[in-house]
């Protein structure tokens, strides 16, 4: 963080500080559904079946 801090002061930028800070997930889900924005389920990888390992 303070690489890109320091990047960003070069190139007269800066970082404000956040209304409320994000300790935990929900924290950031709550601020995401508070600006109306959809939350997805996190998609599940396929799995390998032991059968169609074994033909290998």
């Amino acid at each position: 963080m303070r690489d890109i801090r320091e990047l960003l002061a070069t190139a007269d930028r800066a970082l404000d500080p956040a209304e409320r800070q994000l300790v935990t997930l929900n924290d950031l889900f709550d601020l995401a559904r508070e600006a109306n924005i959809t939350i997805t389920p996190e998609i599940k990888t396929a799995s390998y079946c032991s059968a169609s390992l074994q033909a290998l």
